[in-house]
């Protein structure tokens, strides 16, 4: 993972739209108001591993 400096310092103006990330890290995320304001312009979340958020069979994972 490139860490947050350095993305800035990429292009400071224009953070990405698209998170990819598992269920534990996007919680973790979440908690800290810093990373939450990194995160507002977040237009799309993918978790990895959704499937172990429900009792859900595989077949209704696809959406």
């Amino acid at each position: 993972m490139t860490p947050v400096k350095k993305r800035e310092q990429n292009n400071p103006k224009k953070p990405p739209n698209l998170l990819v990330t598992t269920p534990e890290t996007a919680q973790i995320m979440l908690l800290g108001s810093r990373l939450r304001e990194h995160l507002a312009g977040v237009k799309a979340v993918i978790l990895d591993e959704v499937h172990v958020l429900g009792p859900l069979v595989r077949e209704e994972h696809n959406f």
